[in-house]
């Protein structure tokens, strides 16, 4: 049983390191977020959505101006567009649940802002 939970625990702690990665080649300009084009949105399993949850969270923590650079960098083209429409509807029914949750828990999530901004970036693109 320990070392199923352990098992368990080095999984998670792969998933985030991955998502940490990944977020700081896309901020530094080395990746574009277009790496995600193949990823069904509407199909993610908890696994993906953790991920997905842990790298859109690392990038929120960039300064406003260092995330509409990597937005617009990144979203340009054909490609741009279909992974700007699947990030959207990620960011809307991924995070409204998210919102709904914190009606019952009034703890503010902590990248409230940054998760707006991103949409209104997204939707000027």
């Amino acid at each position: 049983m320990k070392r199923d939970f352990l098992c368990a625990s080095c999984w998670l702690l792969q998933i985030f390191n991955l998502a940490k990665l990944l977020a700081h080649l896309i901020s530094e300009g080395d990746l574009h977020l277009n790496i995600v084009k193949p990823v069904d949105f509407t199909r993610v399993g908890p696994a993906t959505h953790l991920f997905f949850t842990c790298l859109l969270e690392s990038l929120f923590e960039l300064p406003a101006l260092a995330l509409g650079d990597v937005v617009r960098k990144s979203l340009t083209g054909k490609d741009g567009t279909l992974v700007r429409d699947a990030l959207l509807v990620y960011l809307f029914t991924s995070f409204d649940a998210r919102q709904k949750l914190a009606k019952q828990h009034p703890q503010p999530y902590k990248y409230g802002a940054a998760l707006q901004r991103t949409i209104e970036l997204l939707e000027s693109v």
